[in-house]
C-alpha cells in the first residue's frame, strides 16, 4: 500500500518561569427557538460586561454551535462556552481583561 514507517527522535524543552495567573469564565447559554419554523445559520455570540458601567470588557466571542446547529420550533439548546481572560489576576479581587 505504499506506506512507511520511519522513526524520529526530537527535544522539547521548558523555561520555568515566575507564572501567571489567569482566569476565565464558562458556562452555559441556552437559546430557545421561539419561531414557527427551524433556525437556519444560527450564530451565537457572548461579550463579557462588567459593572457598573456596564463595559464590554471581552468579546465578541463566537459561541460554537457545531453539536447542535439547528433548532427547530420551540426546542431548547444549551451551548457551553468559556472566555478567558489572559492577564495579571489578583485572587479574590475585581480583575478586568488586558486589553485584546
Amino acid at each position: 500500500n505504499g506506506e512507511t514507517t520511519q522513526s524520529v527522535t526530537y527535544t522539547v524543552g521548558a523555561t520555568k518561569d515566575a507564572g501567571h495567573q489567569w482566569a476565565y469564565f464558562d458556562g452555559q447559554i441556552c437559546v430557545t427557538n421561539t419561531g414557527s419554523v427551524a433556525t437556519v445559520g444560527l450564530k451565537v455570540i457572548d461579550n463579557l460586561y462588567l459593572p457598573p458601567n456596564k463595559k464590554a470588557v471581552a468579546g465578541p466571542i463566537t459561541v460554537d454551535i457545531s453539536g447542535h446547529p439547528n433548532l427547530q420550533p420551540n426546542e431548547t439548546f444549551c451551548y457551553p462556552y468559556r472566555i478567558d481572560l489572559f492577564t495579571n489576576v489578583t485572587p479574590g479581587a475585581t480583575n478586568a481583561p488586558a486589553p485584546k
